[in-house]
């Protein structure tokens, strides 16, 4: 009888080891199938690039798969986010990105920071008076074979949507003598 129940207890045993091994790796699936391929660092990036790779203009609320409702440029100091704090008043926490070379695109919803891209600035140029802009905002893309850099300006009809700096924005009314309501207050509005 003895000779019996050690085979079974052996058996019984092994069975408990498969199935925990079994619902681990279920877990595990379900766990990286639910991460969607656009939550991974870079992919939004990835996925941007190679809308811009096929298109002279592009609207990134159309092409980026998260919510959101305006986004700013973090160039400097470092990316601290410190510019967009003072730009924007809103309370957020992020890592500093410690080299001159990249920038990232920080993106908000109702005031709350929902997604950043991080991105080279030497293969990717913004104007250099814009802070930001809204998901409604289109860009032409420029395009350097040589360089492989990509330069997004704002197109034509939709300068109302993105944010520019007080200076560009004075410059800007200064040369078209157009009235201050020509200008990005609008930016954000509801």
């Amino acid at each position: 009888m003895r000779t019996k129940r050690f085979p079974l207890a052996l058996l019984v045993l092994f069975l408990a080891m498969a199935s925990l091994v079994l619902i681990e790796a279920v877990r595990l699936f379900h766990l990286f199938q639910a991460q969607n391929a656009s939550d991974r660092p870079g992919a939004q990036l990835a996925r941007l690039e190679e809308y811009v790779q096929q298109h002279s203009r592009v609207k990134p609320g159309r092409v980026l798969t998260f919510e959101w409702e305006e986004a700013y440029l973090d160039r400097m100091p470092y990316g601290t986010g410190e510019s967009v704090r003072q730009l924007t008043g809103y309370a957020f926490a992020l890592r500093p990105l410690n080299d001159g070379r990249w920038n990232r695109l920080l993106f908000f919803k109702d005031g709350q920071l929902v997604s950043e891209i991080v991105y080279d600035s030497a293969c990717w140029g913004f104007p250099e008076e814009m802070d930001g802009f809204t998901a409604d905002t289109v860009f032409c893309v420029q395009a350097s074979e040589e360089t492989g850099r990509y330069v997004l300006t704002v197109a034509e009809g939709y300068e109302g949507t993105a944010k520019w700096g007080e200076e560009a924005a004075a410059a800007r009314q200064g040369e078209s003598g157009a009235p201050p309501a020509q200008t990005p207050p609008a930016f954000g509005a509801a």
